[in-house]
Formats: structure tokens, C-alpha cells, sequence
């Protein structure tokens, strides 16, 4: 889907896996979004709120890195971060009850690696839609 890169979409990835942050980012790049990434979480929300973006994909289990439900209900509890949504792609098998049910008090969706193209982009399609202004 072509899209006007002045007004295309940016999207955040946050993940540990080189390889699979770099696919995620070609993805959306070849979809016409404009993309960013990082490796690790970010501690401090100003350097979030200067990346501006407009959707994060949020790896909620990085390794040796505080848990990305603590990162999730962060953004999420901020006045200035609440409004950007966040997808959830996680390699986790399964998520237990009480993840289930952060996620869904956030209205994140997850999507299990290896991830599904089209189910990566419609919930990321769905995410920026229920967020619109």
C-alpha cells in the first residue's frame, strides 16, 4: 500500500532480535510507513514523546530487560503517552491470565512469533484506526 510519506504513519519497533526487528521495520517500510526502532526499552517517556510516534510494536519480553508490562503500563498511565497504541508481538508460546488481562486493560491484541504478515499489519491497521483522532 502506497502511502504519502509526508503524512505516512510512524511506527516505533522495539525488539531485542536483530533479525526480526529488521524484517518488522523492511515490512512496514515497504508499506509505506515511516519507521523506527530500538533494542531495548525505552527508561526515559521524553525520548519516547521526541520520537513521536504514532504506534509502537512492543516486544513485551525482552531478555535481561525489565518486563515490558512495566514498559506498557508506563506509556499507558503517562497524560503526555496514553494515546499512542501499542501492538503487542511477542515469541511467548502463551500468555498466562495475568498478562492476558494487562493487555486487553490496554487494548492490545497479541500477535505470537513466528507472526502471520497479514495478521501483523491488520492489527497495526486496527491499532492506528481505534486511535484516530
Amino acid at each position: 500500500m502506497a502511502r504519502d510519506a509526508a503524512s505516512a504513519p510512524h511506527i516505533l519497533v522495539i525488539d531485542d532480535e536483530d533479525a526480526i526487528r529488521d524484517l518488522i521495520c523492511q515490512i512496514l517500510a515497504d508499506e509505506g510507513y515511516h519507521v523506527s526502532s530500538s533494542d531495548t526499552y525505552l527508561d526515559d517517556l521524553d525520548q519516547l514523546l521526541r520520537l513521536e510516534p504514532d504506534l509502537i510494536v512492543l516486544d513485551i519480553l525482552l531478555r535481561g530487560e525489565r518486563s515490558g508490562l512495566d514498559f506498557l503500563d508506563q506509556v499507558k498511565t503517562d497524560p503526555r503517552t496514553t494515546r499512542i497504541p501499542i501492538a503487542v508481538c511477542t515469541g511467548a508460546s502463551h500468555l498466562d491470565q495475568h498478562i492476558n488481562a494487562r493487555l486487553t486493560e490496554w487494548d492490545c491484541r497479541p500477535i505470537f512469533k513466528p507472526f502471520d504478515l497479514d495478521a501483523l499489519l491488520a492489527e497495526i491497521d486496527r491499532c492506528l484506526r481505534a486511535h484516530d483522532p
